[in-house]
């Protein structure tokens, strides 16, 4: 390589695995992590992102794919989860992590596992589906906020607080 070339590097598959952090900013492309243990920060403009068997924070962001989260904790108290994008899904499963935050514009959020005592739980979508799956005896609050969606469940909740906003906004707390 000579000075002064350029490369477009289009439809690049990123893959790391077994070290201690990473750190990756890419502009396309999809994206797998694997089984790193002292957090996860990663960042591409177009396209997939995966992090399996990893620890630590963990910052995902992508403008225009999926973000999957498979079997990942925290290793300092306070470590958070927090998975952005803006069209496609995001799907956490098997997060022992007490703070995630989860947000997607067009497309639907799903997790599954367990909810963790005194944790934090944000998701937040503009115009899709948010799936939790989580189990029977879980004890929390939620609140949600909808303006053109319904809010269905499938688990025993009682209201805790209902509002009208304004037009069709609406809020509830439920336990």
């Amino acid at each position: 390589m000579t000075r002064g070339e350029i490369f477009d590097l289009k439809d690049v598959r990123i893959k790391i695995e077994a070290v201690a952090r990473v750190v990756v900013r890419n502009n396309e492309g999809d994206i797998q992590i694997r089984d790193v243990e002292q957090g996860v920060d990663v960042k591409t403009f177009e396209g997939d992102i995966s992090v399996e068997d990893s620890g630590g924070a963990i910052n995902l962001d992508t403008i225009n794919g999926s973000i999957l989260v498979y079997n990942v904790e925290p290793k300092e108290v306070g470590d958070m989860l927090k998975a952005k994008n803006n069209s496609g899904s995001v799907v956490l499963q098997d997060v022992q992590h007490s703070v995630v935050e989860a947000i997607s514009i067009s497309g639907f959020i799903r997790f599954t596992g367990e909810i963790q005592d005194s944790g934090t739980y944000t998701f937040n979508n503009t115009s899709g589906q948010i799936l939790l799956t989580i189990p029977k005896k879980s004890s929390s609050m939620i609140q949600v906020l909808s303006e053109k969606g319904k809010f269905v469940y499938d688990f025993p909740l009682r209201v805790v607080n209902e509002n009208n906003l304004s037009g069709s906004m609406r809020k509830l707390s439920l336990q």
